[in-house]
């Protein structure tokens, strides 16, 4: 997998919810930079265009940071129902904590509503989580 985005874009974004306080998954805080960086594809389902996707990372770039955990979730957890309404749940609470509200609410409606064959079919990152 080839990332989309650069490792100091994405520790940005992490710097950045590390501020707010968001919501983090399991795991999420031991990934190392380069590997979210390989998760992360912007805004918008896997299956669309890369140029698409950065136009609407564009439009919704205050929600950024809470796709990184987004991604991240899709990219990792166990394909079920409840993970997948879990990681859509989540967006829209860390759309709060990062001041995109509206952003997060839509993301998160959009992704339950027709999201849930992508989710499934999303391959699984294999990464081993080193203990400190």
């Amino acid at each position: 997998m080839v990332a989309e985005y650069s490792d100091l874009h994405v520790l940005q974004l992490v710097v950045r919810l590390q501020a707010c306080r968001a919501s983090l998954p399991t795991g999420f805080r031991h990934c190392p930079v380069e590997v979210l960086a390989e998760m992360y594809n912007g805004i918008g389902p896997s299956r669309w265009p890369a140029w698409a996707r950065r136009a609407i990372t564009w439009a919704m770039r205050r929600l950024e940071a809470p796709a990184l955990v987004h991604d991240f979730e899709w990219s990792t957890v166990p394909r079920t129902y409840w993970n997948f309404t879990a990681s859509n749940l989540r967006i829209v609470c860390n759309g709060f904590k990062t001041r995109a509200a509206l952003e997060g609410l839509v993301a998160g409606l959009l992704c339950q509503a027709f999201g849930w064959l992508d989710f499934k079919a999303e391959e699984l990152v294999k990464w081993e989580e080193k203990e400190e």
